[in-house]
């Protein structure tokens, strides 16, 4: 008895002992709306946020591609994985329901037009969502700073997350999301 004791007690002692840290964690999970509140505090943090896609931006700036989710201003490299998931989501978004619109005043019959209203709920169902790994920064991506203030340690006060990569979320987040 004494001898399982000791054997579980050891056990649990290297079991946390081979625990991450807090500071060898990669990236903190947030909810969006948590994160929006005071993202003031998780300046300079990796984070892991899931929010909807509202804008793709065409132009670029420092070889990063800018969105906007709709909480927050994000950059992601133009390479980096997920920057192609992004603009493909956007473009589905923008399309909307435009081409089955016509599709149906072209329908003959009921059955067509079933057919497309299929289609339709399964584009609607499918939201314009993405995880962003980034770290929160304050670069000066949305406007630069004055060149006489940049001297005296006067930082941009847009916080923007800039991206790692970014990724389809899980299933549970297109019920999660409205």
């Amino acid at each position: 008895m004494r001898r399982t004791r000791l054997l579980l007690c050891l056990f649990t002692i290297l079991a946390l002992m081979t625990l991450p840290a807090e500071s060898e964690v990669k990236f903190r999970f947030l909810k969006r709306e948590k994160l929006a509140e005071d993202l003031d505090k998780w300046v300079g943090k990796k984070i892991t946020v899931t929010d909807r896609v509202a804008m793709v931006y065409k132009q670029t700036y420092k070889g990063h591609m800018m969105f906007d989710t709709h909480y927050f201003r994000c950059a992601i490299p133009q390479g980096a994985k997920g920057a192609d998931y992004i603009k493909d989501v956007h473009k589905t978004m923008k399309t909307n329901f435009k081409d089955l619109r016509d599709e149906i005043k072209k329908a003959k019959s009921a059955t067509d037009r079933n057919a497309i209203a299929k289609k339709i709920y399964k584009r609607w169902k499918k939201k314009a969502i993405v995880t962003i790994f980034a770290e929160v920064k304050r670069p000066e991506f949305w406007g630069n700073v004055d060149g006489a203030a940049k001297g005296s340690d006067v930082v941009s006060e847009r916080i923007i997350l800039v991206c790692e990569s970014a990724e389809k979320p899980r299933k549970r987040w297109y019920k999660e999301i409205d």
